[in-house]
């Protein structure tokens, strides 16, 4: 009865962390002029920073995706990326959600919560 009860729990246990890992926030960006270059580079911090201070890193992975590079076309065409754009992905359950929106509302207002908070939303929606 124990050995049934701790498999269950374990099992329990392994598809909660299997669906955790799998959300993942892409930072999209593009190789840029320096000026932009550090805009651009300022912003996926910012993103990171939100990220890392509300999420464990085994429960939402931010990811830079590089544009450019062919490793990257089919999540650019997938996305419909640009430079600076911000998707949210579950790729267990295939849903989405491109929140660069509310990182050009963070880029003119500066409102962190609100970014956090838009963010969350879109993790929780892609669950």
């Amino acid at each position: 009865m124990k050995k049934i009860v701790f498999f269950i729990l374990a099992g329990l246990l392994f598809a909660g962390q299997a669906k955790a890992q799998n959300v993942e926030v892409l930072y999209f960006r593009a190789d840029l002029g320096c000026c932009q270059a550090r805009a651009c580079e300022f912003f996926s911090g910012q993103v990171k920073e939100a990220m890392e201070q509300n999420y464990n890193s085994k429960d939402v992975v931010f990811r830079v995706v590089r544009i450019a590079s062919p490793d990257n076309a089919d999540l650019v065409k997938a996305h419909n990326a640009r430079s600076m754009s911000l998707v949210v992905v579950n790729s267990a359950n295939g849903k989405s959600k491109d929140m660069s929106h509310a990182l050009a509302e963070y880029r003119r207002d500066r409102d962190m919560d609100k970014l956090e908070a838009a963010i969350a939303e879109a993790v929780d929606e892609t669950r």
